[in-house]
């Protein structure tokens, strides 16, 4: 229920970016694109299957191949800024050690996780055990690192060309400002969480690749491995003061900006050019501080920092609403 209520509200979402009714939504099937190929997918399947995949075996087969399609590209393009950043790229590792600290972070990340996972009653009190101390040292270690400013930028801030309103760029992030800043203007827990798990999964698959692959069985799957960093966020983020570190730098990314990256390019796993002598970015051209500009109280009613005046007012908070809610804004 909850997935369907998320769905629901994203859709609702964009039809009033888009300036259309839900009449007129239904009325107008989504064009898949495959090629010169093309596929009629009624919104309803969208709606009613998009919560688990699985379920669009009952499509018709070229339909089914397409959705999945477009479901695994996305997956498999931040997969790869991930591998190509947990590297010497980003001063994570040296070029021979990239699986020995992998290992370090997964040895640490799985100590007492089930303990973990069972002591979330209070927050406060879990700071004392001594394993829970461990994987939060870690995890902001992963968080203040280059590497999870990349993921960040390239899952959520990249800015896409024509999003905003076919001519200019937009980002996906300014979509969702209430779900990726908490009121105070931090990056909010889930979305830290996530991306965590992201490179947590990443971690594994990295462990089972080359000539010299190993197992992975003594560590959690992912989808466990998710509740055990929430789990362990829940007090720093309580508990601001006992972590400035990690503090500072979850107030800090919603302001990040292209000279904060290296601009990882998805397919060559290696940094985006440097716009004049085109020569690969490098951590060098990096600017290290991520500038918080007042007023930082984000997301405010002018959506992130540097959205360039592109928000949405309105997304998963607003789940409860009426149908004139969502009907198209005046033209400009």
């Amino acid at each position: 229920m909850n997935e369907w209520r998320v769905i629901t509200c994203s859709f609702l979402t964009a039809l009033q970016i888009n300036g259309k009714t839900y009449t007129d939504l239904m009325e107008q099937p989504l064009i898949l694109r495959n090629g010169k190929e093309k596929t009629s997918v009624g919104w309803r399947i969208i709606r009613t299957h998009v919560r688990r995949i699985s379920s669009l075996s009952s499509l018709p087969p070229n339909t089914f191949e397409q959705l999945l399609s477009l479901f695994d590209n996305t997956k498999s393009e931040l997969r790869k800024v991930v591998k190509g950043v947990m590297s010497p790229v980003t001063d994570f590792c040296a070029k021979e050690e990239i699986k020995t600290m992998i290992k370090r972070f997964l040895s640490i990340l799985n100590s007492g996780h089930s303990q973990a996972i069972s002591d979330r009653v209070d927050t406060r009190t879990s700071l004392a055990q001594p394993y829970i101390v461990q994987v939060q040292e870690a995890l902001a270690e992963l968080v203040v690192h280059q590497l999870f400013r990349e993921i960040l930028w390239v899952a959520l801030f990249v800015p896409i060309d024509g999003l905003a309103d076919r001519k200019s760029s937009g980002r996906i992030a300014d979509l969702f400002p209430e779900e990726l800043c908490a009121s105070v203007g931090c990056l909010a827990q889930d979305t830290v969480g996530n991306l965590l798990a992201l490179i947590y999964h990443m971690m594994l698959l990295v462990l089972r690749e080359g000539p010299n692959k190993e197992s992975v069985t003594s560590y959690k799957r992912h989808e466990v491995m998710n509740e055990v960093i929430i789990s362990a966020l829940a007090p720093m983020y309580a508990n601001p003061d006992k972590f400035p570190k990690f503090t500072e730098t979850i107030m800090s990314l919603p302001f990040i900006m292209y000279e904060h990256v290296l601009d990882m390019n998805p397919k060559k796993k290696c940094p985006g050019m440097n716009g004049k002598d085109r020569k690969g970015r490098e951590m060098e051209d990096i600017v290290k501080t991520i500038i918080v500009t007042p007023p930082n109280d984000v997301p405010g009613r002018h959506g992130l920092p540097n959205s360039r005046g592109f928000y949405c007012y309105r997304s998963f908070t607003d789940v409860f609403c009426i149908p004139s809610d969502f009907e198209p804004l005046p033209s400009s």
